[in-house]
């Protein structure tokens, strides 16, 4: 493109960005940003969240709050971004942190914010949080992925009698949600429990 004259232009550079990310390659990530700034594109609110997404992907955190920090708006998915990367970093407190800064700056959560979260939440054995998570997750109606996410994250916070009524009260319970509340009982070292879930699974698969 560059070698035919023509002049990129914002979506030019969010679709190389994304390109980089999905490359995880850094050096033409930050060459690409170096261009980006040189034509004054760096707080558009498309490259902004895509230099974020990327920064965080790489695992350069300090780059990607920089980024964040000087957005000018920020929207629904460039605080994910950025959730998501601190939650999957090991600074788990400030996945929460931001989580809460989202809430207070009147951006609402989606499903795929409170998945973001879930691994921090898991990490920090945080129950409150973990119950916080549930009542808004009831509140709005979410489910799917969401619930699964809180089979988890109840078990992860060693309350496997929580995940296990979660698992129960689902109108549809998927491979994930199985092999979910399996790995829940193992991690709170409920063996015999997995055996019987695998033969129920199993039965269920043979239908």
């Amino acid at each position: 493109m560059l070698g035919k004259g023509l002049e990129p232009d914002k979506y030019t550079f969010t679709f190389v960005l994304k390109a980089c990310t999905g490359a995880l390659d850094f050096h033409e990530g930050v060459a690409i940003h170096q261009e980006i700034a040189f034509k004054k594109l760096e707080y558009d609110e498309f490259i902004g969240t895509g230099l974020v997404n990327m920064y965080c992907k790489m695992g350069d955190l300090d780059s990607a709050r920089n980024m964040f920090d000087k957005l000018p708006k920020k929207d629904i998915v460039s605080w994910n971004a950025m959730v998501a990367g601190l939650s999957q970093s090991s600074k788990p407190c400030e996945a929460l942190v931001l989580f809460r800064s989202m809430q207070l700056e009147a951006v609402e959560p989606d499903p795929v914010s409170l998945l973001n979260l879930a691994p921090a939440v898991s990490k920090l054995e945080d129950v409150d949080s973990c119950k916080s998570i549930h009542g808004y997750a009831v509140r709005r109606c979410f489910s799917g992925a969401v619930v699964n996410s809180l089979i988890d994250m109840y078990s992860k916070c060693y309350e496997i009698k929580v995940a296990r009524w979660i698992f129960d009260q689902m109108l549809v319970q998927d491979d994930v949600s199985w092999a979910t509340m399996m790995a829940g009982y193992v991690h709170n070292g409920y063996f015999l429990e997995v055996l019987h879930y695998l033969i129920k699974w199993n039965g269920k698969i043979l239908r």
